[in-house]
C-alpha cells in the first residue's frame, strides 16, 4: 500500500471513529470500541490493509516520541498509582509525593469508572485535567494512563516489583472523596455566588 493510500484510510478511521461513526452505520461500545470485522466491512477494506495502516501509524508515533526523548523512560524504575480519583484531592497528591520520592517517576493509572454510579461523576478527561493542575510543578516526573476498571491485582511469586502500602498523616488519611463530591454538588446546586474583593 502506498503512502497516499495509508493517509487516506487513516483519515477515514480518525473521522469516523472519533467524530462520525453513524455515517458508516457504526455503533461504538463504551470506551469507543468497535469489532474489527465490523470496522473493515464498514470501510470496505481488508483486515490486512487495516493492519498495515495501524502498523504505519504506530511507526510514525514512535518516531515522534523518540525525536522528543519521550521514550527514554522505558526500562527505568517507576511507581504506579491506581485509582478512580473521583475527584483527585490532596490525599492523592500526598501519596504521589511519597511515590515520587521512592522511584523518581510515577505512572498514575486512572480506572475507567465514569458513569458507574453517582460516585463516579467525572470523565477521564476531567480527572486528567485535575491531576495535571495539581501536579503542575512536577511536569516530566509523571504520566497519566487511562486503565480499564481494574478491580483485582494478581501476582504469583517474586516478580520483580513491590506492592507498598504508604501510611500518611491522619489529617491526610481522613480526606474523603465522598465528602468532596457532596460539597461540589452543593456548590453547583446553590448556583453562582459573588466573591468580595479584599
Amino acid at each position: 500500500m502506498n503512502e497516499k493510500e495509508v493517509i487516506r484510510i487513516s483519515k477515514r478511521l480518525a473521522r469516523h471513529l472519533r467524530h462520525d461513526p453513524a455515517a458508516l452505520g457504526l455503533t461504538l461500545a463504551p470506551g469507543g470500541w468497535v469489532p474489527v470485522d465490523t470496522l473493515v466491512r464498514a470501510l470496505s477494506i481488508t483486515r490486512e490493509e487495516l493492519d498495515e495502516v495501524v502498523e504505519k501509524n504506530v511507526e510514525i508515533i514512535i518516531r515522534y516520541l523518540e525525536s522528543r526523548g519521550l521514550l527514554k523512560r522505558l526500562g527505568q524504575p517507576a511507581a504506579l498509582m491506581i485509582g478512580r480519583f473521583q475527584p483527585w484531592h490532596d490525599g492523592h497528591r500526598a501519596l504521589f509525593l511519597q511515590a515520587l520520592e521512592m522511584e523518581g517517576y510515577v505512572v498514575i493509572g486512572v480506572r475507567e469508572t465514569h458513569g458507574l454510579g453517582d460516585q463516579n461523576p467525572f470523565t477521564f478527561a476531567e480527572v486528567k485535567e485535575r491531576i495535571e493542575e495539581s501536579l503542575s510543578d512536577f511536569v516530566g516526573s509523571f504520566e497519566i494512563r487511562r486503565l480499564p476498571n481494574v478491580t483485582n491485582i494478581v501476582y504469583g511469586r517474586d516478580v520483580g516489583y513491590r506492592i507498598t502500602h504508604v501510611e500518611l498523616e491522619p489529617a491526610i488519611e481522613s480526606i474523603s472523596a465522598t465528602q468532596i463530591r457532596s460539597t461540589m454538588n452543593a456548590q453547583v446546586q446553590s448556583g453562582p455566588c459573588c466573591i468580595a474583593a479584599s
